[in-house]
Protein backbone atom coordinates (compact mmCIF):
# COMPACT_ATOMS: atom_id res chain seq x y z
CA UNK A 1 0.00 0.00 0.00
CA UNK A 2 1.67 3.66 -0.54
CA UNK A 3 0.28 6.31 1.50
CA UNK A 4 0.38 10.28 -0.15
CA UNK A 5 0.00 13.13 2.01
CA UNK A 6 -3.46 15.26 0.44
CA UNK A 7 -2.60 18.90 -1.02
CA UNK A 8 -4.76 21.83 -0.17
CA UNK A 9 -6.34 24.32 -2.69
CA UNK A 10 -3.41 26.27 -2.72
CA UNK A 11 -0.71 23.68 -4.00
CA UNK A 12 0.62 23.12 -0.11
CA UNK A 13 0.82 19.79 1.77
CA UNK A 14 -1.89 19.37 4.41
CA UNK A 15 -1.11 18.11 7.60
CA UNK A 16 -2.57 15.28 8.95
CA UNK A 17 -4.70 14.31 5.28
CA UNK A 18 -3.81 11.09 3.50
CA UNK A 19 -4.55 8.97 0.51
CA UNK A 20 -3.82 5.53 0.69
CA UNK A 21 -3.57 2.94 -2.19
CA UNK A 22 -3.09 -0.35 -3.57
CA UNK A 23 -4.75 -2.10 -6.81
CA UNK A 24 -7.64 -3.03 -4.50
CA UNK A 25 -8.75 0.06 -3.25
CA UNK A 26 -8.41 4.13 -2.81
CA UNK A 27 -8.87 4.96 1.17
CA UNK A 28 -8.74 8.50 2.89
CA UNK A 29 -7.65 9.07 6.80
CA UNK A 30 -8.05 12.25 8.45
CA UNK A 31 -5.33 12.40 11.36
CA UNK A 32 -5.88 8.15 12.59
CA UNK A 33 -9.34 8.02 11.13
CA UNK A 34 -9.95 6.35 7.75
CA UNK A 35 -12.97 8.15 6.62
CA UNK A 36 -13.89 6.47 2.96
CA UNK A 37 -12.75 3.81 0.93
CA UNK A 38 -13.17 3.18 -2.26
CA UNK A 39 -13.62 -0.79 -4.01
CA UNK A 40 -12.14 -0.05 -7.28
CA UNK A 41 -12.83 -3.70 -8.42
CA UNK A 42 -16.93 -3.37 -6.56
CA UNK A 43 -16.90 0.37 -7.74
CA UNK A 44 -18.48 0.74 -4.73
CA UNK A 45 -17.59 3.79 -2.36
CA UNK A 46 -17.57 2.98 1.59
CA UNK A 47 -17.88 5.67 4.41
CA UNK A 48 -17.28 5.60 7.96
CA UNK A 49 -19.97 5.92 10.35
CA UNK A 50 -18.16 9.35 11.25
CA UNK A 51 -19.15 10.71 8.36
CA UNK A 52 -22.08 11.66 9.91
CA UNK A 53 -20.38 14.24 12.39
CA UNK A 54 -17.13 15.04 10.54
CA UNK A 55 -15.44 18.25 11.05
CA UNK A 56 -15.35 21.22 9.05
CA UNK A 57 -11.34 20.34 8.35
CA UNK A 58 -12.47 16.83 7.27
CA UNK A 59 -15.48 17.63 5.75
CA UNK A 60 -12.80 20.60 3.49
CA UNK A 61 -10.45 17.42 2.64
CA UNK A 62 -12.86 14.80 2.06
CA UNK A 63 -14.58 17.17 -0.61
CA UNK A 64 -10.62 17.43 -2.08
CA UNK A 65 -10.73 13.53 -2.22
CA UNK A 66 -14.43 12.95 -3.81
CA UNK A 67 -13.44 15.72 -6.48
CA UNK A 68 -10.21 15.04 -7.22
CA UNK A 69 -9.28 11.21 -6.25
CA UNK A 70 -12.64 9.85 -7.40
CA UNK A 71 -13.87 12.20 -10.00
CA UNK A 72 -14.17 9.20 -12.20
CA UNK A 73 -15.80 6.71 -9.70
CA UNK A 74 -19.10 5.81 -9.68
CA UNK A 75 -20.52 6.73 -6.25
CA UNK A 76 -18.79 10.03 -6.16
CA UNK A 77 -21.22 12.24 -7.43
CA UNK A 78 -23.59 11.29 -4.63
CA UNK A 79 -21.48 12.81 -1.83
CA UNK A 80 -19.63 15.67 -3.75
CA UNK A 81 -19.89 17.88 -1.03
CA UNK A 82 -20.50 17.53 2.62
CA UNK A 83 -24.11 18.25 2.63
CA UNK A 84 -25.08 15.66 0.39
CA UNK A 85 -22.83 13.03 2.77
CA UNK A 86 -26.01 12.30 5.53
CA UNK A 87 -28.14 11.71 2.09
CA UNK A 88 -25.80 9.49 1.09
CA UNK A 89 -25.58 7.80 4.03
CA UNK A 90 -29.22 7.08 4.35
CA UNK A 91 -29.54 5.61 1.03
CA UNK A 92 -26.13 3.40 1.43
CA UNK A 93 -24.77 1.49 4.39
CA UNK A 94 -21.84 3.16 6.27
CA UNK A 95 -19.34 0.73 7.94
CA UNK A 96 -17.18 1.21 11.16
CA UNK A 97 -13.67 1.63 8.94
CA UNK A 98 -12.35 1.91 12.25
Amino acid sequence: MKVKQIRNNNGNLAVNQFIMYDDKSITFQSYNTIIATYKIQKQTLILDHYTNNMSRTTAKYFNIFVNNTLRWCSGANEVRNAKNVKEYNKQNKTKKLN
